[in-house]
C-alpha cells in the first residue's frame, strides 16, 4: 500500500466523524476514500474505478467532473463568491434562477426562498406552513402529518418528522406531541388480500381518518415524499397521491411535497408532483438535483396563495427566517448552468425513455434468492432482501447482509447503498443502457455470492 494512502486512512480514523457512522467501530476497517469523479464513475485513491449507482445520494443528476460546470462555477467565483440576500437585498444569480425556477413550475407557483439543503428546505416549508396559519389567526392549526418509511432530513423537526424505522430507532429526542404518522405507501407489504386499488382505498380512509383523530382546526400540513425515498423506494399505488391532495383541500391542510430526490429529473419531469402525479402542492422542497450536487443549495417553492396570504395578513412584520448563505450565489450560478444542461441535454426526457427499461431489469432479480421486492420508477430503484419469501422475513440483524452485500458488489466495480434489507440505487441521469445491465447484473452477482456465504455461515434461506 502506497504510503500516502495509508497516512489517509490513519487521518480519516483519527479525525473525521463520519454521518451515519458506528462511533464504536471507528478505526476497525479502511474506508472507502473517493479521490476523483468523471461522469457516472468515481476513483478511490487506490485508483479503483466504479460505477456509482448511489449517485452521491440521489445528487448527481448530470454526472459528475463536468468542464462546463466548473467553468460556470469559477466564474460566479471570480464575479462574487457570496453577499447575503437579507432584506431588500439581492444578488444577480439568486434573481435570475428565481426566474428560471417559477418557469418550469405551475402557473400558480411563482416565489422561491432559497436554503441550503434538503433537510432545511423541508423546515422551512413547516415554517412557512405554521406561519401561513397564524396570519390567518388560526394558531392552534400546527400538527403535521407524515408516513412511514418517510425521510425529509436530520434537524430536529426533520427527522421527528422521519418514518423511516433507522432514523427513529435512537436514543435522540424527537418532536412527538404534534407529528402524526399514517401508514406508508409500501406495495410490497400491504394488507394481504387487498389488490393495488383497495391498497389505495385502505391509505385514504386511513388518511382521512387521521385527520379526524386529530382535528382538521389542529392540523397545519402533509409533508408528502411523491415517490419515498430513502425508505425503501415505494410507489404510491394508483389514485393515491390526487385523493390525499383533494383530502388536504377539503380539510384546509397544505400539502408539501418533499421533492429533495424527486425533483429535475429523476422520475421524468423537473418537478414530479404536477408533472408525475397531476397535484400543484402548496409548498415544495428542493435540493440535491437542483445544482447536480456540485454546490450546496435547496429552495422552497411558494404557491402564489400561500405568499399573498402571509403578505396580506403580516402587518408589515418580517418573516423571520433565513440562512446566512440563503441564495449563495455561486451556488445559484451553478443551479442555472445545471438547468441549462438538463434542458439542452434532455436529461429528463431521457429518464421518460430509459426509466421504464431500468425498472423492467431490476424486476428481472426476484427470482434470485434473496430477493423479495425489485421495484421502481424512473431512476429510482429498490432491491428489497428477504430470508424467506412466502413470509417475506427479513434476514438477522447477526447476518450483517448490508456489509457483506457492501462488500461483494464493491468486487463488481458498482457502488450502491445498502440500508439494513434494501440496496438502494440512484445513478446519475446520463446513464446508458450498458450501464443500467451492469448495474442489474452486479447485483445479481453480489447476491448470490452473498446468498451462498449465508448458508455456509448457517443461516437458512428459503
Amino acid at each position: 500500500m502506497n504510503l500516502s494512502h495509508s497516512s489517509l486512512y490513519q487521518q480519516d480514523q483519527d479525525y473525521l466523524v463520519h454521518p451515519w457512522s458506528v462511533w464504536s467501530q471507528n478505526g476497525q476497517s479502511n474506508n472507502l476514500i473517493i479521490e476523483s469523479a468523471d461522469g457516472a464513475y468515481v476513483t478511490d485513491v487506490e485508483g479503483n474505478r466504479y460505477l456509482d449507482a448511489t449517485g452521491g445520494l440521489w445528487t448527481a443528476n448530470i454526472g459528475y467532473g463536468r468542464e462546463d460546470m466548473a467553468e460556470a462555477i469559477a466564474a460566479q467565483v471570480r464575479k462574487l463568491n457570496h453577499f447575503p440576500i437579507f432584506g431588500d437585498v439581492s444578488t444577480v444569480p439568486s434573481v435570475e434562477l428565481s426566474q428560471r425556477l417559477a418557469e418550469l413550475a405551475p402557473a400558480s407557483v411563482n416565489k422561491v426562498f432559497y436554503t441550503t439543503t434538503g433537510t432545511a428546505s423541508n423546515d422551512s416549508a413547516v415554517r412557512m406552513a405554521h406561519h401561513y396559519f397564524v396570519m390567518r389567526g388560526m394558531p392552534e392549526k400546527k400538527h403535521i402529518i407524515t408516513r412511514g418509511d418517510g425521510y425529509h432530513g436530520m434537524s430536529y423537526l426533520t427527522a421527528s418528522m422521519s418514518g423511516q424505522q433507522p432514523v427513529r430507532d435512537g436514543a435522540f429526542q424527537y418532536v412527538r406531541d404534534t407529528i402524526h404518522c399514517v401508514t406508508s405507501p409500501d406495495a410490497y407489504r400491504r394488507p394481504e388480500g387487498l389488490s393495488l386499488e383497495q391498497f389505495s382505498d385502505y391509505l385514504v380512509e386511513e388518511f382521512e381518518q387521521k385527520v379526524l383523530a386529530v382535528g382538521p382546526e389542529k392540523i397545519a400540513c402533509f409533508v408528502n415524499e411523491p415517490v419515498v425515498g430513502a425508505g425503501g423506494v415505494h410507489v404510491p399505488p394508483p389514485g393515491y397521491t390526487q385523493r390525499v391532495y383533494a383530502l388536504c383541500k377539503k380539510y384546509d391542510i397544505l400539502f408539501i411535497a418533499d421533492e429533495v430526490i424527486t425533483a429535475f429529473g429523476r422520475l421524468g419531469g423537473m418537478f414530479a408532483a404536477p408533472e408525475v402525479f397531476d397535484v400543484v402542492p402548496d409548498l415544495t422542497c428542493c435540493a440535491k438535483g437542483i445544482t447536480s450536487g456540485y454546490v450546496p443549495l435547496g429552495a422552497v417553492m411558494v404557491a402564489d396563495h400561500v405568499f399573498e396570504t402571509i403578505a396580506q395578513c403580516g402587518n408589515n412584520s418580517p418573516f423571520a427566517h433565513g440562512f446566512t448563505y440563503t441564495g449563495h450565489a455561486v451556488a445559484c450560478a451553478a443551479a442555472i448552468k445545471n438547468l441549462d444542461i438538463l434542458r439542452d441535454e434532455k436529461i429528463p426526457q431521457r429518464i421518460q425513455e430509459l426509466g421504464p427499461y431500468f425498472v423492467e431489469r431490476i424486476e428481472s432479480l426476484k427470482d434470485e434468492p434473496l430477493v423479495g421486492d425489485a421495484r421502481g420508477k424512473g431512476f429510482m430503484i429498490a432491491v428489497e432482501y428477504v430470508q424467506n419469501k412466502q413470509d417475506k422475513n427479513l434476514l438477522p440483524a447477526e447476518a450483517k447482509f448490508a456489509e457483506r452485500m457492501s462488500r461483494e458488489i464493491r468486487k463488481t466495480g458498482v457502488l450502491v447503498r445498502p440500508l439494513k434489507n434494501f440496496a438502494l440505487i440512484s445513478p446519475p441521469l446520463t446513464l446508458t443502457r450498458e450501464e443500467i445491465d451492469t448495474i442489474v447484473e452486479s447485483l445479481r452477482q453480489a447476491g448470490r455470492k452473498v446468498a451462498d456465504e449465508l448458508v455456509r455461515d448457517g443461516f437458512q434461506i428459503g
